[in-house]
């Protein structure tokens, strides 16, 4: 089991990054519905703190998918608009969000 805290650079906050063979601990701690085959999962725990927890191997395509719902978070709670004629402030958040968590769980 590996978990992580990091915070957020110029947006504040907090990740939590979990990864372990399943998702049971993240069930039972934050009291989700069953997370049996989820393979992860993202939650918002409170204002500027959010969890993103993965199950068994690596797997670059649900980093991705949990990371667009990271950013969007994010986005939401420091009232930042996704504008997609001007996305470099969401092409940064989402990568350094990937590498960290990339980094951390590799």
């Amino acid at each position: 089991m590996i978990t992580r805290t990091v915070d957020i650079p110029i947006y504040r906050g907090e990740i939590i990054i979990h990864w372990d063979k399943d998702l049971s601990h993240v069930q039972e701690k934050y009291g989700t519905v069953p997370l049996n085959n989820f393979g992860a999962v993202s939650l918002k725990l409170d204002h500027k703190k959010y969890m993103v927890a993965f199950e068994g191997d690596l797997d670059l395509g649900l980093i991705a998918h949990e990371v667009v719902h990271l950013v969007n978070f994010i986005f939401t709670d420091t009232g930042v608009v996704l504008d997609t004629q001007n996305d470099e402030a969401q092409a940064y958040l989402t990568a350094w969000i990937f590498d960290t968590i990339y980094e951390t769980i590799k």
